[in-house]
């Protein structure tokens, strides 16, 4: 997006979960998934124009095998893949998939991190930032050279960012009590334009002391250049406009346990019983929600747009039995990590094909 933000008083508009909106905004229930039965497969999807590429994920050396512990964000630009894996490390691979390096290292001092759990490429596209829930963020090269941090705005936030020409969008976490902001609008420089305020408030008791609660499962830019924004707490998906700025009901769950499901000290109770939408995504045919059922178990469905028809994902990695399910998401281009039958790390992306 390339227009300039409007600077707008304090009290901003926030738009309401699906029970204020109108009826014209899809809205699926758990009964609906629980009762579909269709399914739809890789080769389906091959037949409506998608392709998959599997990438293998190795050492320098040709033969040099990559032990990940896992992966918790992976980054691509046009040359290179970004990593973040559960021991805190920063892997800069090739596009291909072999290590080229790191980006920084974990410590203490100038340029290194304590605790991250999300990283983006720079608004400008010529920087990979590292978001360091202790430190702030830290902006790198592409090459891994240190460039400088920007220190966080409180303490005690988690801080998903999603970077989009020239607007940064933050989605926050407290770890510690009810945070006043739930999506924020910074510019380039860092210099915030534009929040909205938590609209949804735990209910804290001796049980529910913290928001444990994750708001940045999903936030992106999708192939139209829309950014999306799950809100968990409300299962509701909105499109931001950051520029107004707004948000804007897209689609919705309603769940028999609702609000429960937010509140620590009732979700103890039924986490066994519930349905929530642990993961979503989208492209120009489908929606793509993971769903974690009753006993935690993970089911993907797609959603054709067009019809509304709701399939039980069968969609399992090249060559092995393995599920699929989109974790991350760029543009059109969604992403998931996996080990092959040989447990060799490998990232799987499905895409339509131009």
């Amino acid at each position: 997006m390339k227009k300039h933000l409007i600077l707008l008083p304090a009290a901003l508009i926030f738009a309401a979960s699906c029970s204020g909106t109108s009826g014209d905004i899809p809205t699926y229930t758990e009964s609906e998934f629980a009762s579909a039965s269709a399914e739809i497969s890789m080769a389906d999807l091959g037949e409506q124009g998608y392709e998959v590429e599997r990438i293998l994920l190795t050492g320098a050396e040709e033969s040099g095998r990559l032990l990940i512990s896992d992966a918790v964000d992976v980054v691509l630009t046009e040359d290179n893949i970004f990593m973040l894996t559960a021991d805190m490390k920063v892997l800069r691979l090739s596009r291909d998939g072999r290590l080229e390096g790191y980006v920084g290292v974990k410590g203490n001092g100038p340029g290194e991190y304590l605790y991250v759990n999300d990283i983006y490429l720079a608004p400008d596209g010529n920087g990979i930032c590292i978001n360091d829930i202790m430190k702030g963020v830290l902006t790198y090269g592409l090459d891994g050279t240190y460039i400088g941090t920007r220190e966080p705005e409180t303490q005690a936030q988690m801080v998903f960012t999603l970077a989009d020409g020239p607007y940064t969008l933050e989605s926050v976490q407290t770890v510690l009590g009810n945070e006043a902001d739930r999506l924020r609008i910074r510019d380039t420089s860092g210099r915030q334009t534009g929040r909205f305020a938590n609209h949804l408030l735990f209910r804290l008791t001796p049980k529910a002391n913290v928001t444990a609660y994750q708001e940045y499962k999903a936030l992106f830019q999708n192939g139209d250049g829309e950014i999306i924004f799950h809100q968990m707490s409300t299962d509701t998906v909105f499109t931001v406009h950051p520029e107004v700025p707004s948000l804007e009901p897209r689609c919705c769950f309603t769940f028999r346990h609702g609000i429960a499901q937010s509140d620590l000290s009732s979700f103890t109770d039924v986490w066994n019983d519930i349905y929530f939408v642990y993961d979503y995504a989208e492209d120009a045919a489908f929606r793509y929600v993971t769903l974690m059922e009753p006993g935690q178990q993970k089911q993907l469905y797609l959603i054709d747009k067009t019809d509304g028809t709701i399939y039980r994902s069968a969609l399992t990695f090249p060559g092995s039995e393995e599920a699929f399910y989109p974790k991350w998401q760029y543009g059109d281009q969604l992403i998931d990590y996996c080990l092959t039958d040989d447990e060799e790390p490998c990232l799987t992306i499905l895409r339509h094909r131009n």
